[in-house]
């Protein structure tokens, strides 16, 4: 049983997005999409067991409170704007999405793929795995440990 929040910002993409997820669930959630400033996000991250976010707001303030974030990627290298306390519970079709556009590798380290579809990419299976791992760690008590990302040696 989780109780599922959706935050997000008053964005109409997001907005609407939110809507969708909040009809599809009849309401079983609280929708808090473009009702909080950065304090409010704080605290409501902070009282969360878990969060599952793109490279927004919420993964980042995620990491920093040490709550277990679920980081999904695709635009951006997760090795180098994930979350930081977690980066093994990141979900990423970057470097799929950036061979698809660029070809092989090896590429710079500050490349960003340009595909407006490129988060569509994430299968839904791969976040569940994760997200299943997540939820049998915490109902055994022992929630994912802060870890630390390691930096490109090249950028350290």
């Amino acid at each position: 049983g989780w109780q599922v929040v959706l935050a997000g910002s008053n964005a109409a993409a997001e907005m609407t997005l939110c809507r969708h997820i909040s009809d599809a669930l009849d309401g079983a959630c609280l929708n808090y999409c473009g009702r909080t400033g950065l304090r409010e996000l704080a605290a409501l991250v902070s009282v969360c067991s878990l969060t599952l976010a793109p490279d927004s707001a919420v993964m980042h303030l995620s990491s920093a409170l040490k709550v277990p974030v679920i980081g999904l990627h695709a635009i951006h290298d997760p090795r180098r704007v994930g979350a930081w306390h977690y980066p093994q519970l990141t979900v990423s079709v970057y470097e799929e999405c950036l061979s698809a556009e660029r070809g092989p590798g090896p590429h710079p380290w500050r490349c960003r793929v340009h595909d407006p579809q490129a988060m569509s990419k994430l299968e839904t299976a791969a976040v569940l795995k994760v997200f299943t791992g997540v939820c049998e760690a915490l109902e055994n008590g022992c929630p994912p440990p802060p870890l630390h990302r390691q930096l490109n040696p090249e950028h350290a």
